[in-house]
């Protein structure tokens, strides 16, 4: 059986409006779910970029991550726990950008990238939210 690249896997899923749970090791773009909560991931390159910025007003939480000199980053795991401390999503290798279908409320992001651990508090509401992180 043939494996979809990349791409055609992200265009397929957007076409459908599916969303999946299969880890797409190369791409990382296409729609995935973790449990109940849908993401997109990736967006190494512009097309990509521009097909996921598309994909933002429906998630309510948008992260951008990059390194201290601007450059795009891609941190070797991201984690997202509600109020209480539940953990809701842990994404591998997320980004550079990571949206996060996400109900209104207070959350905790946690994202590791080499050594260093960072941690964020975030309240989203009822519109779309970017978070710009620079790791």
């Amino acid at each position: 059986m043939k494996r979809l690249g990349p791409m055609a896997a992200l265009w397929l899923a957007l076409c459908s409006g599916a969303a999946w749970t299969q880890q797409v090791p190369e791409g990382r773009s296409a729609p995935q779910a973790s449990e109940a909560v849908k993401y997109l991931s990736g967006g190494a390159g512009d097309e990509e970029r521009s097909q996921l910025m598309a994909q933002w007003p429906q998630f309510p939480l948008l992260i951008v991550f990059s390194a201290d000199g601007g450059a795009y980053a891609v941190p070797d795991s991201v984690r997202i726990a509600n109020a209480h401390g539940t953990s809701l999503l842990e994404v591998q290798q997320a980004g550079p950008l990571l949206m996060v279908n996400l109900p209104p409320g207070d959350y905790r992001v946690q994202a590791r990238i080499g050594g260093t651990v960072q941690e964020r508090s975030l309240h989203l509401g009822s519109q779309p939210q970017r978070l710009d992180w620079r790791m």
